[in-house]
């Protein structure tokens, strides 16, 4: 999910950008560092530090201290990680791995302290100038646009390999984990890489790849995103990675009496959806029409979470490797169709070896992506998912070739038909939290043929991946694919056997 700014408020439902347990879909970068900081800053402390001596938080000594540091690497969260003189970690945010920056420290605790760039001394060559002009005013919804696109895919497989090698223990991590593709490859399983005109290989046009986004809503009711680490808000006008109708919509819209408003489009069916809280009267939505490359698309729907409650439909509908998918706005789906498309080949291509299923089951499968495209040759096709919304748009996207159940994974026993299969293949995609203790043993007792494990957060895929090879399994590969351009956030597609 992913990287959309702005924050659900208590009367919507849970978010589509992410599973039940996810964290929210504003914290980016800022949100959700501090657990992950801790661990790498544990990890990276030498022994007898003061970080593994686990020192008391600090929030007066320390702070405002000025100190030149060189980065090391970019850690999970998108920060760079430096040490002060005295030995400790210090996580810095916009910089690039092996840059001299000064820093002053902002906050102090335990095991790490923060810190933020007062002087860039030394730059690295991949550094660039941010291609949206909102990052100056502190927009928080790309954190990572200080980084050439090429250096963004090569810095994620290097956090994910550090997770792999720290957590799941993996010696030859090098060779397990893998640079896969990218939805600004202008490869065919993509497509067109927003929907609309398409004919440029700029690549800030490409960066458009975002179908879905949640933005806040200002006192004057104009849409933005929260400034990195605050409550404020960034008037956004047009937003870079979003798509040209999104885009169009937060530029010109009005919200008044609204704290934040989502948007959905289907790039295929051009269709948009718009969901606020309360009455829906005084949204102002412009015509979609108007935006750039989107001549002919349908007006927008514009509802109120309330009414999707009570059933009135708020749906947009999105071809994936010639399927018809119908995607609910309070259903969970990928960033954009060729988010969707990356992946779905992506986890072909590793069952590939395996030959065609006999049973095929989708975990976590949402609106039955997976189940309708890489299993649809399997002789039984099962898809377990726990949200309402996304379950009864699998029953319409799989028709009657599907058994769907609306269950939590951790609490599926696998019927016999799964369990008496040799040919059992398994996709899960679980929330950021992963599929933990409870997932894993689920998963195992299905005995399958192969698992193919899908993670968007490193650690998290590592924590999955040790408990599987702790119970015998062997992790044959780790790709990781660049869906989220911009942004720190990651996707990782693991394949996983016992092993015989």
């Amino acid at each position: 999910m992913s990287p959309t700014p702005g924050q659900r408020s208590s009367s919507g439902p849970p978010s589509p950008f992410r599973r039940p347990g996810s964290p929210s879909s504003n914290d980016q970068v800022v949100k959700g560092r501090s657990a992950a900081n801790k661990k790498v800053a544990q990890a990276a402390a030498p022994k007898g530090s003061p970080t593994r001596a686990r020192i008391p938080r600090v929030d007066g000594p320390g702070v405002g201290l000025v100190e030149q540091v060189t980065i090391e690497r970019l850690v999970a969260g998108g920060d760079g990680l430096g040490r002060l003189a005295d030995g400790r970690v210090v996580f810095v945010p916009y910089v690039a791995s092996g840059e001299t920056v000064t820093i002053e420290v902002t906050s102090s605790r335990k095991d790490h302290v923060r810190g933020k760039v007062s002087a860039l001394m030394t730059s690295s060559e991949v550094r660039v100038e941010p291609p949206c002009p909102k990052v100056a005013f502190g927009c928080g919804g790309c954190a990572w646009q200080h980084l050439s696109l090429s250096s963004q895919h090569e810095s994620k497989v290097e956090i994910v390999r550090d997770a792999f090698r720290r957590i799941a223990r993996i010696d030859d991590v090098e060779s397990v984990v893998r640079k896969g593709g990218s939805i600004l490859d202008p490869a065919p399983h993509t497509g067109a890489h927003t929907g609309a005109d398409d004919d440029t290989d700029d690549d800030t046009a490409k960066s458009a790849w975002r179908t879905t986004v949640r933005a806040s809503v200002n006192r004057k009711g104009v849409a933005g995103f929260r400034v990195a680490g605050t409550h404020d808000i960034c008037v956004s006008g047009a937003c870079l990675v979003a798509h040209p109708a999104i885009a169009h919509i937060l530029e010109h819209g009005l919200f008044p009496g609204k704290e934040e408003v989502f948007i959905r489009v289907g790039v295929s069916s051009q269709e948009t959806v718009v969901v606020v809280s309360g009455h829906t009267t005084s949204v102002k939505v412009p015509e979609v029409s108007g935006a750039h490359g989107c001549a002919g698309w349908s007006p927008a729907q514009v509802l109120s979470w309330e009414e999707l409650n009570i059933g009135l439909p708020g749906a947009v509908h999105e071809k994936i490797d010639g399927v018809n998918f119908q995607v609910a706005a309070s259903s969970f789906f990928q960033s954009g169709p060729a988010a969707a498309s990356l992946l779905v080949q992506t986890v072909k291509d590793a069952l590939h070896p395996y030959g065609t299923a006999e049973v095929f089951v989708d975990l976590y499968g949402g609106v039955g992506l997976f189940a309708a495209t890489v299993g649809r040759k399997a002789q039984t096709i099962m898809v377990i998912e726990e949200s309402l919304s996304s379950v009864n748009d699998a029953e319409v996207n799989l028709s009657m070739t599907a058994l769907v159940h609306r269950k939590d994974v951790t609490e599926w026993e696998p019927p016999r038909v799964v369990r008496r299969s040799s040919k059992t293949h398994v996709v899960a995609d679980p929330a950021r939290t992963g599929l933990g203790l409870r997932g894993v043993a689920a998963i195992r007792s299905a005995e399958p043929e192969v698992v193919v494990l899908v993670s968007c957060d490193a650690a998290a895929g590592a924590r999955d991946v040790a408990l599987f090879m702790k119970a015998g399994w062997v992790c044959r590969s780790a790709t990781v694919l660049e869906v989220f351009p911009h942004t720190a956030h990651v996707e990782v597609v693991c394949v996983l056997e016992p092993n015989s």
